[in-house]
């Protein structure tokens, strides 16, 4: 069984950050662009999200998500909120 890419970067290899960013940011792009409509905020929402992916990483439980539904909605206890919480901030609709 392959070790989960955010089991890897708790551990603080460096090599599953850029698999972390192949596997999840074109899917976070997608979403943060077309709920933002302005590439410019879209690109700050990523790279937030992405930044509390790495410092929140061992807080990834696969028993209550998958790695996909971390990375949009990232919702870890102490409200870092990543994903959906972020664009939804952006466009005024939470």
């Amino acid at each position: 069984m392959t070790q989960a890419i955010l089991q890897r970067i708790a551990k603080g290899d460096k090599s599953a950050v850029q698999d972390c960013l192949d596997a999840y940011g074109g899917l976070v792009w997608s979403i943060a662009r077309k709920m933002l409509r302005n590439s410019d905020e879209a690109e700050d929402v990523v790279q937030e999200i992405f930044t509390d992916i790495w410092k929140n990483a061992a807080r990834f439980d696969e028993s209550k998500s998958s790695e996909t539904t971390y990375a949009y909605a990232d919702d870890t206890p102490g409200g870092t909120n990543a994903g959906s919480a972020y664009v939804f901030t952006r466009t005024g609709t939470a």
